[in-house]
């Protein structure tokens, strides 16, 4: 049978740092967008 459960939990642990500093740093520029920036406005065209 092949091993497949993760073997080096360095690098697992730094993956998950940069996944969570990533979705962290989304996070904090969409709130800034959605706080500080003029809406878009939306032309619907009949």
């Amino acid at each position: 049978m092949e091993d497949t459960r993760p073997s080096d939990i360095d690098r697992i642990d730094k993956l998950f740092a940069m996944v969570i500093t990533a979705f962290t740093r989304a996070y904090i520029v969409g709130i800034y967008v959605h706080e500080n920036l003029k809406q878009l406005k939306i032309v619907l065209l009949n």
